[in-house]
């Protein structure tokens, strides 16, 4: 795995070329989401959502494109888990997908959420971190809905946990995923184990704009 040097990914970003997507007119209006939402929105991404962003070919493109754009004017702050982003390029962020997704997060309106105080392999320490405590028995309920696991959707992985924890220990919004095991296991973790997760599709949450 290449070094990181500690570095967050919103540092990292700034060294990234601005290779970011060609961003179209929304599909969200921002005059139409300014006028119907009260307040900032503190909506989580997941990497389906930020793929989505960067492949017109995907389904959810313009949806995702629409929320980018909305994102830093006082109606988005969109955040996105570290830990999370980094497993999901096997903690080498050197890759051309991965320099675009950094492109991505340097964006106005995007947060880089603060790292679970969690020893491993996509967690970096250094001057600037401020960890959040991992939630107490989440782990525990995570690995009992992995071990009941019937769908629908394809069992998420240990690199999906970092979005969902990240999520419920900032408090945030909305985790919004295109994963439909995802929001599977967090409905279930929710249902069944009391953890507070509002969990959406894609094309859902952006509904919420028209």
């Amino acid at each position: 795995m290449p070094p990181c040097d500690s570095e967050s990914l919103l540092g990292a970003a700034r060294h990234v070329l601005p290779l970011i997507v060609h961003r179209p007119t929304a599909n969200v209006p921002r005059e139409v989401a300014l006028g119907s939402v009260f307040g900032v929105q503190h909506p989580t991404f997941d990497m389906s959502v930020l793929r989505a962003a960067l492949d017109p070919s995907e389904g959810g493109h313009e949806d995702a494109v629409g929320l980018l754009e909305l994102a830093g004017g006082d109606v988005l702050e969109i955040g996105v888990p570290p830990q999370g982003a980094r497993a999901d390029f096997g903690g080498d962020m050197a890759t051309p997908k991965a320099q675009r997704v950094l492109a991505l997060l340097a964006g106005p309106g995007v947060v880089e959420l603060r790292q679970l105080a969690v020893p491993s392999d996509v967690t970096y320490p250094g001057p600037n971190f401020f960890p959040e405590e991992p939630i107490e028995g989440f782990a525990e309920a995570w690995s009992a809905v992995e071990a009941d696991w019937h769908g629908p959707g394809h069992k998420p992985g240990d690199q999906d946990r970092w979005y969902v924890e990240s999520h419920v220990a900032r408090r945030r919004d909305v985790l919004v995923t295109d994963d439909e095991g995802m929001r599977t296991m967090c409905r279930r973790l929710r249902d069944e184990h009391g953890f507070n997760i509002t969990v959406e599709s894609l094309p859902e949450y952006a509904a919420r704009f028209e």
